[in-house]
């Protein structure tokens, strides 16, 4: 009888805990939320059942409204590859690292743009290689990458946004195809929509404005609107058109409906209002990519020789003699770990020197266009500024500065 009574209350507590373990089920045909599933176990096996289930009811929170995708155009995916485009950007890395003075020797299509912004680069006091940067991305939508070289804004009142200066797409042939390109009087820009857009002027009367996209395959310009203003010599007032082709033609185009400037300037503010910046590379993150044929990532300078106060640099010494010399290093690129370090030789292997490299001075990250000061050493035809760093890509990269015999300058040698 006693074993029969254990057996029923061993039953009894069985059918308790399939109750309770079915009252915290999730209905049938429910899963677990994201949350639910993220959240740790925080109930310990100590803890009832009753203890872990709130019976407050929370208040229910209003749906915040959906937010919009940005459209595809203006950005384009982040892991875009842009190196089938290696060559052109090249050409645009050397373009642009030349002097000032010879911008407006480039008369090539795709490099119109040089003569006024050497102005722009004037005015920003900044290297021309920080203020333009590329993107490649698919915006005409037929599989294939184009390319668009644009400029940053740098003025805050009337140039708040990037510009394109040209945009390539390419042939069946894998030729570089110029699609279009843009200066001062012929601006281009993206919209936040994912379409282009136009503005320019060839005189006080002459204006016009518009939106584009690119033909399937990326080499043509095809108008959605396009809106311009012009003298009437006959009636002696300014008239306005608009057309779906581009042409900048009053026969090719309907006249507008409107009775002042100011309508025209107002319909053209609400694109303009539209206008969205293009993530952009800037160009000197190419010296990683294109080698260092313009020379180290990292370049020592003769401190007299250094455009600006070496002295308000971070400085660092080690000179290991009583005729120091104040070396400024300047960074072509965005380096890391830059450390200096002291070298002991090894065997000499017939005119293959064994040597080991010991950090001594550790700077950290150096950013395109920042500088340090160095106080080193140059005995004899020796070299005592030894430094290594790595680049963009995770590449380790050594280098000795040496003084040369010839003039007394500062020069640099490559150990890796």
């Amino acid at each position: 009888m006693k074993a029969i009574i254990k057996k029923l209350a061993l039953i009894l507590m069985c059918m308790t805990l399939c109750v309770a373990m079915t009252g915290c089920s999730l209905p049938f045909g429910r899963t677990a939320s994201v949350e639910q599933e993220k959240k740790p176990e925080a109930v310990s096996a100590e803890t009832s059942v009753s203890e872990t289930v709130s019976t407050e009811v929370s208040e229910t929170k209003p749906e915040e409204p959906e937010v919009p995708d940005e459209p595809e155009g203006p950005n384009g995916a982040p892991d875009d590859d842009y190196t089938c485009y290696i060559e052109l950007l090249t050409q645009y890395f050397y373009s642009l690292s030349a002097h000032l003075d010879t911008y407006t020797d480039y008369a090539d299509d795709g490099y119109y743009w040089l003569a006024d912004f050497r102005y722009d680069v004037e005015y920003a006091n900044k290297s021309p290689l920080a203020l333009v940067g590329f993107s490649a991305h698919d915006y005409s939508g037929d599989g294939k990458l184009d390319l668009i070289i644009a400029e940053y804004p740098i003025d805050a009142e009337w140039d708040k946004n990037t510009s394109i200066k040209a945009i390539y797409t390419r042939n069946a042939d894998d030729e570089y195809v110029l699609t279009l390109e843009g200066w001062s009087r012929n601006r281009h820009y993206m919209l936040d929509d994912g379409l282009f857009y136009n503005e320019g002027s060839s005189g006080a009367t002459e204006n016009c404005f518009g939106t584009y996209r690119l033909s399937r395959d990326g080499s043509e310009v095809v108008w959605k609107d396009f809106y311009f203003s012009t003298y009437n010599g006959v009636t002696g007032e300014v008239e306005f058109y608009h057309n779906s082709t581009g042409i900048w033609d009053v026969s090719a185009a309907e006249k507008m409906d409107i009775k002042s400037e100011n309508e025209f300037w107002d319909l053209q503010k609400t694109y303009q209002d539209r206008i969205v910046d293009i993530d952009l590379i800037p160009l000197y993150k190419l010296q990683g990519a294109v080698g260092n044929m313009a020379g180290a990532l990292l370049v020592p300078m003769d401190a007299s020789l250094y455009p600006y106060d070496a002295a308000a640099l971070k400085s660092y010494d080690v000179c290991t003699d009583d005729n120091p010399v104040d070396v400024v290093l300047e960074a072509y690129d965005d380096v890391y770990d830059v450390t200096l370090c002291d070298i002991e030789w090894g065997e000499d292997r017939g005119g293959e020197q064994d040597f080991t490299l010991t950090p001594s001075v550790k700077i950290g990250d150096l950013g395109y266009g920042e500088s340090v000061l160095v106080r080193a050493s140059f005995p004899g035809d020796m070299s005592a500024l030894y430094y290594k760093f790595k680049d963009s890509f995770g590449t380790e990269h050594c280098y000795y500065a040496y003084m040369s015999g010839y003039d007394g300058s500062i020069a640099l040698g490559e150990f890796y």
